[in-house]
């Protein structure tokens, strides 16, 4: 065998199983051919040179050498040369400082490699070749895991993009692999090759350049050198590029003899004594060979071949095979295929694909449950009937209130005795919301609602959420799914919610009748929402009572002195609203008999964007009064509208609010007041009217005390209120239904729903509740509040409680929805 063959088949490393082999010092008489032989080689010579010197010049060749792979990184072996190369200043004012400025500082020393590899192309596409893909195929993973595991993967890839942004930052302004203090750098302090002092890089290169001779640094390079090579060459498991190196590095040594190349190979074998660990380094020197005594590298192969370096076997001497055949041309071991630098990012790519697929069908699959469906982009049904409601079944703003829920849920499912009530509102709300009083209402329930089940017992009340989408617009899909449902659970006594006046809520109640299931609606006031079901109980005050207060409030007190005074009403006619169109006309017919026939002018708009339209035109009637009917998050742009209009000061406007406008303003007491408005509004579940009634609002910030909420966030204590007063007729009606061991009959509940009369009422959170014989189930007496926000003053008309004697007030006399033996009060 000729001797490059030899040095070939040395060269070639070891299948993975197989381990590493230790690689011998060869010395040949002849160095041809072998600077064609396959990269990373360094053809270097000592001439002129020092140890270190020739350290870093193979340590710059190996970096350079092309091998599909990213360069071989010397960082240990360059800062080693910055060590020796330390030489504190005459005066040793301040030796440490300056060791740590010569550390840091950018650049190189003369003779040392790049440290943050080669500036081309080739090399800058290897690098993002082994960190990018690499990071990618990370994520991937992560982000699949956090797919399957239910996590939000956008936070998963959000946080690892954050971080590795941080991390990238920092290396290239910060240079933090340079710095002292890297990790890394911990090695010269714990290398045996050296004693010095100091537990710190910066101290040990002090030591060293007031105490270690020539000798000694000169080891330091040469042991910097081979272990950055045992690091580079490395196989964990997740590191695909230690896998992706085939051929083992080898550096030709043009002369053995000059004193530079007799150091260095004589430094290799003392530290290769001293490391016992395996390096990759082949080194083949040329030397002056005495005559051949055998054939000693095939002895030495013999007994190298997969086992450790053996005494005496440091130093092999290669001599021609005298055949003088031509060696075959150098050939390329080829990676491992896993180990190919696109398979990870073919990996990672595929791991991207399958998790969008995953989160793009997830919700499907989820939604795709007996009573479930997907609506429109959203789940609507029983979310909640198979335990935990999934994570992106309902408004992160909710999530928290939800989880609090479902485990009451668990706990009460293992219980004896327990009712069902579905809660059907929308929960999946559209857009941030963040000044939304659907998302304030829907908190506020929930939030009286899990009180109810953490009060109650005999029963326990286990709470099924219904979602009906987005503004209710699937209500009729979700009624019937939770009628469905209800037949086949024996323990299911209702539902309540119900919670707006819209479009969708209409149709639910439409099937939830004909499926005969008793219903408590809470906030929806429109009289034609579940008035002519004989099935359906309401909470709260009719907008026919609510707005009979407000214009009588407004003519009697307010505009009292005003001839003929003249309105405007405002209000929303968008798509599937009921409420606005419904409370503006009971506000314009009460008006007008309160003025002795003059009708208020009516100004309409379909959507927020109309607003500036309808403040002008409202404006230019120049009213007495403005009665704003709309949603509540719309009143302040109404409002800030209103004051830039051009027909006049808004000082001394009077604006009149409705209920839904109750949180908003409620929040933000001096609203208008820059302007000068007066501001009035309707409310439910005024605290001030029901002594003792729950503190809704601080059990949601004691229920969620790690979490910090704005005013913009919090859940509406009059729809919390008006929640729990909901649940607790329900639960009344059902306890009474409920026997043990045996289904609840749902004709049974409403025939104790219907029982909670003047004579027999209850009393919850909003007052009394009673009912009339017959239908609609409006309620008899129910409370509601004007408050006007400019003098505090406060009305409030209906039954409080049975011992409460409010004063009387003339503007509760006779009011819609009132009874004979009412309490009137201010």
């Amino acid at each position: 065998m000729e001797p490059i063959e030899f040095i070939r088949a040395l060269r070639r490393r070891p299948r993975g199983g197989h381990g590493d082999r230790d690689l011998p010092i060869l010395l040949v008489s002849d160095l041809t051919g072998l600077a064609r032989e396959p990269e990373p080689r360094a053809v270097v010579s000592g001439a002129g040179d020092d140890v270190a010197g020739l350290v870093g010049k193979i340590a710059r060749e190996l970096h350079r050498s092309r091998t599909g792979e990213r360069p071989l990184r010397f960082q240990l072996t360059t800062k080693a040369l910055r060590v020796i190369s330390f030489t504190p200043s005459p005066d040793g004012h301040d030796p440490e400082g300056e060791a740590r400025r010569h550390l840091a500082a950018p650049g190189r020393t003369e003779f040392a490699p790049p440290e943050q590899g080669g500036g081309s192309a080739l090399a800058k596409w290897q690098d993002f070749q082994t960190y990018g893909f690499a990071t990618f195929s990370g994520s991937a993973i992560l982000g699949a895991i956090a797919t399957a595991g239910r996590v939000t993967s956008t936070l998963v890839y959000g946080v690892i993009a954050v971080v590795s942004g941080v991390a990238a930052l920092a290396q290239l302004v910060f240079r933090v692999r340079d710095a002292p203090w890297y990790p890394r750098y911990r090695w010269f302090t714990r290398q045996p090759y050296l004693e010095a002092e100091g537990a710190s890089l910066v101290g040990f290169t002090v030591s060293v350049a007031r105490e270690a001779q020539e000798t000694d640094r000169a080891r330091l390079v040469v042991a910097a050198l081979l272990e950055d090579l045992a690091r580079a060459y490395r196989r964990p498991w997740w590191r695909r590029v230690g896998w992706a190196r085939v051929t083992y590095p080898m550096v030709v040594l043009e002369d053995a003899h000059d004193p530079a190349g007799s150091g260095f190979l004589a430094l290799v074998e003392q530290v290769r004594n001293r490391r016992g660990g395996h390096d990759p380094l082949l080194v083949v020197a040329r030397a002056s060979l005495g005559p051949p005594s055998g054939d000693a590298y095939t002895g030495f192969r013999s007994r190298m071949a997969w086992g450790r370096r053996a005494d005496g076997d440091h130093f092999v001497e290669l001599h021609p095979a005298g055949t003088h055949a031509r060696p075959s041309p150098p050939g390329r071991t080829r990676r491992p295929w896993l180990a190919h630098p696109l398979l990870t990012w073919i990996t990672g790519l595929a791991l991207l694909a399958a998790t969008v697929t995953v989160v793009a069908l997830d919700r499907d699959l989820r939604c795709a449950q007996t009573w479930i469906r997907k609506e429109g982009g959203q789940c609507v049904g029983v979310i909640n009937a198979s335990g935990l409601t999934p994570d992106g079944f309902v408004h992160p703003n909710l999530r928290e209130i939800v989880d609090s829920i479902d485990r009451r849920n668990v706990t009460v499912a293992d219980q004896r005795s327990f009712v069902t009530f579905g809660v059907l509102g929308e929960f999946t709300l559209a857009g941030e919301h963040r000044r939304d009083s659907r998302l304030a209402g829907a908190f506020g329930e929930l939030v009286g609602l899990w009180h109810l089940q953490m009060t109650v017992e005999k029963p326990s009340v286990r709470l099924l959420l219904v979602n009906a989408g987005d503004n209710f617009a699937h209500g009729e899909r979700a009624a019937k799914l939770v009628a469905d449902y209800a037949r086949t659970d024996p323990t299911f006594a209702g539902v309540v919610g119900l919670g707006r006046s819209v479009e969708g809520v209409k149709r639910a109640v439409g099937v939830l009748d004909a499926a005969k299931i008793p219903m408590v609606i809470t906030s929806a006031t429109a009289s034609d929402v579940g008035g002519t079901s004989r099935y359906a109980f309401r909470v709260a005050a009719t907008n026919e009572r609510e707005g009979a207060l407000l214009a009588r409030y407004v003519r009697r007190r307010l505009l009292a002195e005003v001839a003929a005074p003249k309105a405007v009403v405002v209000s929303d006619k968008g798509p599937g609203e009921v409420y606005s169109g419904d409370l503006a006309r009971v506000v314009s017919e009460e008006f007008a008999k309160e003025t002795g026939g003059s009708k208020p002018l009516h100004v309409d708009y379909t959507d927020p964007g109309q607003l500036t339209r309808a403040a002008g035109a409202a404006c230019d009637a120049a009213p007495d009064v403005y009665f704003f009917t709309g949603r509540g998050p719309e009143l302040p742009t109404f409002l800030n509208r209103l004051g830039t209009t051009t027909c006049g000061s808004p000082k001394g406007r009077l604006v009149v609010a409705g209920d839904d406008a109750s949180k908003e303003l409620a929040d933000n007491p001096k609203l208008g007041q820059d302007t000068g408005m007066t501001l009035v509004y309707a409310t439910f579940g005024e605290r001030t009217a029901v002594p003792g009634a729950p503190e809704f609002v601080k059990i949601a910030e004691d229920l969620f005390r790690d979490r910090k909420m704005p005013l913009s966030v919090r859940p509406s204590g009059s729809n919390a209120a008006i929640g729990f007063a909901g649940g607790t007729l329900l639960h009344h009606a059902a306890s009474q239904a409920k026997t043990p061991d045996a289904p609840v009959a749902l004709g049974d509940v409403l025939y104790y729903l219907s029982t909670v009369r003047e004579d027999r009422p209850l009393y919850s959170a909003t007052g009394m509740l009673a009912y009339a014989s017959g239908e609609p189930h409006d309620g008899v007496d129910k409370l509601v509040t004007v408050v006007n926000l400019e003098n505090a003053e406060r009305v409030h008309c209906g039954r409080a409680r049975s011992q409460t004697k409010l004063e009387a007030d003339e503007l509760c006399l006779d009011l819609p929805g009132s009874s004979e033996t009412a309490t009137a009060g201010r």
